[in-house]
């Protein structure tokens, strides 16, 4: 127990590992190519109208027809619209997670437009 406080176990898996934190990436091994940009994170326009489409459509089963997508359509969609799971600063998740955020911000947006419309 004492040994987590005084950072002893820490140092027994970098020495036992070889794990060297002067170096970037902390195994010393250096990363090879380009770094993926944000542009390659996101899905094209043909996947996106569709997606956009599904939303629009607000058929009963959006929930199941999002999950169809692939998840690079559902972070790009989540991306544009700044749409995040509740007390989240970022945007995460699964397939499943993201696909509900979006379903929960349909349904949230589409009763408050309708209360402020029609009140």
């Amino acid at each position: 127990m004492h040994a987590l406080d005084l950072n002893l176990f820490q140092h027994h898996c970098r020495v036992l590992f070889q794990i060297d934190l002067t170096i970037a990436g902390g195994d010393g091994a250096a990363l090879v190519g380009a770094l993926p940009t944000r542009k390659n994170k996101l899905a094209g326009s043909a996947d996106m109208k569709k997606c956009l489409h599904l939303v629009r459509k607000d058929d009963s089963h959006l929930l199941f027809q999002l999950l169809e997508l692939h998840r690079k359509v559902l972070y790009t969609f989540c991306w544009l619209y700044d749409i995040k799971a509740e007390h989240c600063s970022h945007i995460l998740g699964s397939k499943w997670v993201l696909a509900k955020n979006i379903y929960a911000w349909v349904r949230f947006s589409f009763r408050f437009l309708v209360i402020t419309y029609f009140h």
